[in-house]
């Protein structure tokens, strides 16, 4: 989903993008990636209302994804 994010943000799909942050945040709240959930929640308003996100807030959910998963290894004890 997050490779959908950034495509759909390089090619300035807002349909997509909210689809994509929408699935993220749902996923990530399920998982208790709190501020992954409310970066995407973010991108999903603003998509809907017809502007595109910055890129910043696109890059914060990537980074934001990248800590979650590192999180739940460590958690899961994955490659540790």
């Amino acid at each position: 989903m997050m490779k959908s994010l950034l495509n759909s943000s390089e090619g300035n799909d807002l349909v997509l993008m909210r689809r994509s942050a929408h699935s993220i945040k749902g996923n990530a709240r399920d998982l208790g990636a709190v501020e992954l959930a409310e970066i995407c929640a973010r991108i999903e308003v603003i998509s809907a209302s017809g502007a595109a996100p910055d890129t910043a807030e696109i890059e914060t959910a990537r980074v934001a994804l990248e800590a979650a998963i590192a999180e739940l290894r460590s958690i899961c004890r994955i490659g540790v």
